[in-house]
C-alpha cells in the first residue's frame, strides 16, 4: 500500500520515499513507492506530473492501493526525492473545487443534477440532466458560485464511516466503500470525492461559464476557472483592443461596425460576380471563334488563372447552349488546378471514360455525369499535354462512331 501524502496535505510539493518496485515495460518503467505526493488519474481529474530525482514522471495511475509512477527511465537508489509540478496541481485544485461550487449552484438554481464531469487541460465541463439552459440561469449559477468564492468558505475533508455520511447531506449518493471521503465546503456543499482541493473557496479566484453544448440529450456547460479565467479574460481584452484599432470604433460599436462590413462585402461580392460573369461570357464568345473542328463537332478549350468554380461555369454554360460542342476549361491557381468538361452532342458520349485514363498526367481526380465532369489536380505543368491527349481521344472516339 502506498501512503497517499496528497490526502494529508494537497499543498505538499516534494517528498522523500522508498522504492518498493521498478518494472520495465515495453517503452517505459512502472515505479511503486512507499509514499507519494503524486495524484493518480481518477474521478475526472488528470494525474499529476513532476519528477522522481531527475527523471520525469509521464503518468500516474492507481491499482489496488498502489500508486504507479510511469517514467521513460528507471530511478537509481533505494530512496527517491519526488517533486510535483505545483502549477499544474494548483490549477486542478482550482478546477475541482470550482466544479463543486458549480454543481451545487446548479442544484440550488434549478435542481439540476450533475451527470458527469471532465477537468480538461483548457476548460472544465459539467454535464447536467437538462435539455436546455437559459442565459438567465447561467448568470444566476455564475453569481451564486462566485459569491461563494467571495465568502472565502473553508473547504474541509473528512473520512467518514458509511453509517455517518447522512450527517453531511451529500449532493449525490456516496460509493460503497469502507470509508467515504467527504469534501465539505462549509455551509454550501458536501460531496464524496477523491480529488485534490484548495483549503478555502477564495483560492478558486473566479468562475466563468464560456459556453454550452448538447450531448446525449443533456446540456454540457463549459467553464473557465481560476487562473484560466483570468488568462482567458486577458486574451479577449487584447482581441477587443485589436478590433477597436482595426475597426476604428469603441467596444460597444463593434457588432454594428462588423454588420456594416458584412453588408459591404456582400454587395461587393454580388457586383464582382456580375462583372466576372460578363467577362466570362465575353471570353466564351471569343473562345467559340477559335474552336477546332473535329469530325462534325466543335472542340473549345481555354486555360485561365485564379477563377472560382462559379466563374468557370459562367464560361462553360453559354458555350454548351449550342449543339455539337465539347468544351474544356482549366483554371490554374499556384500549384493546383481545377477543370470542367462538358458536351452538347446529340449522340451519347461518356466523358468519364475518356478522361479517367488521362488524369494521372495532371495528378488529378474527379468525375461526374457522362455529359459534364469536373475535378482538380496538382500538376499544372502538364496542362497542355492533358488537352492534347484529350483531343486525340475525342477524335478517335468520334471516328469510331461514324
Amino acid at each position: 500500500m502506498t501512503d497517499l501524502l496528497y490526502y494529508k496535505n494537497a499543498y505538499q510539493v516534494d517528498f522523500e520515499a522508498k522504492v518498493l518496485s521498478i518494472d520495465q515495460l515495453k517503452d517505459r518503467f512502472a515505479i511503486v513507492l512507499d509514499a507519494t505526493c503524486f495524484y493518480p488519474e481518477g474521478g475526472g481529474q488528470p494525474a499529476d506530473s513532476g519528477w522522481l530525482n531527475e527523471v520525469q514522471v509521464m503518468d500516474v495511475q492507481s491499482n489496488n492501493g498502489e500508486v504507479i509512477h510511469y517514467t521513460e527511465k528507471p530511478v537509481k537508489g533505494e530512496t527517491v526525492r519526488g517533486k510535483i509540478d505545483w502549477e499544474k496541481r494548483f490549477d486542478f485544485m482550482q478546477q475541482h473545487t470550482g466544479q463543486h461550487l458549480l454543481s451545487q449552484s446548479l442544484v440550488r438554481v434549478g435542481k439540476y443534477r450533475t451527470v458527469s464531469v471532465h477537468l480538461g487541460e483548457s476548460y472544465t465541463s459539467v454535464e447536467i440532466d437538462a435539455s436546455q439552459f437559459s442565459d438567465q440561469e447561467i448568470y444566476s449559477v455564475e453569481k451564486m458560485a462566485n459569491d461563494a468564492i467571495s465568502n472565502n468558505l473553508p473547504v474541509n475533508t473528512h473520512w467518514v464511516d458509511p453509517s455517518e455520511v447522512h450527517r453531511y447531506h451529500l449532493r449525490k449518493p456516496p460509493p460503497k466503500v469502507e470509508k467515504v471521503r467527504v469534501v465539505e465546503i462549509k455551509g454550501f456543499d458536501a460531496s464524496s470525492c477523491g480529488g485534490t482541493h484548495v483549503s478555502r473557496t477564495g483560492e478558486v479566484g473566479i468562475i466563468k461559464i464560456i459556453g454550452q453544448e448538447r450531448i446525449r440529450g443533456h446540456v454540457r456547460l463549459l467553464a473557465k476557472i481560476g487562473q484560466r479565467a483570468l488568462d482567458d479574460y486577458d486574451k479577449k481584452i487584447r482581441l477587443i483592443q485589436e478590433l477597436n484599432r482595426m475597426l476604428s470604433c469603441g467596444d460597444d460599436d463593434i457588432p454594428a461596425r462588423v454588420n456594416d462590413l458584412e453588408n459591404e462585402v456582400r454587395d461587393l461580392s454580388r457586383e464582382l460576380a456580375r462583372v466576372q460573369g460578363e467577362l466570362m461570357e465575353t471570353a466564351a464568345e471569343k473562345a467559340a471563334h477559335n474552336a477546332r473542328t473535329i469530325a462534325d463537332i466543335e472542340f473549345i478549350s481555354s486555360v485561365f488563372e485564379d477563377l472560382n468554380k462559379k466563374a468557370m461555369k459562367s464560361f462553360l454554360d453559354p458555350l454548351l447552349a449550342k449543339r455539337n460542342r465539347i468544351v474544356l476549361i482549366i483554371n490554374k491557381d499556384s500549384q493546383q488546378l481545377n477543370w470542367m468538361i462538358g458536351h452538347s452532342l446529340k449522340g451519347e458520349l461518356n466523358l468519364n471514360l475518356l478522361v479517367k485514363p488521362l488524369l494521372p498526367l495532371i495528378s488529378g481526380r474527379g468525375g461526374g455525369q457522362p455529359e459534364l465532369i469536373q475535378g482538380g489536380g496538382s500538376n499544372p505543368n502538364s496542362i497542355q499535354e492533358f488537352i492534347t491527349e484529350f483531343e486525340k481521344k475525342i477524335e478517335k472516339e468520334l471516328k469510331k462512331n461514324e
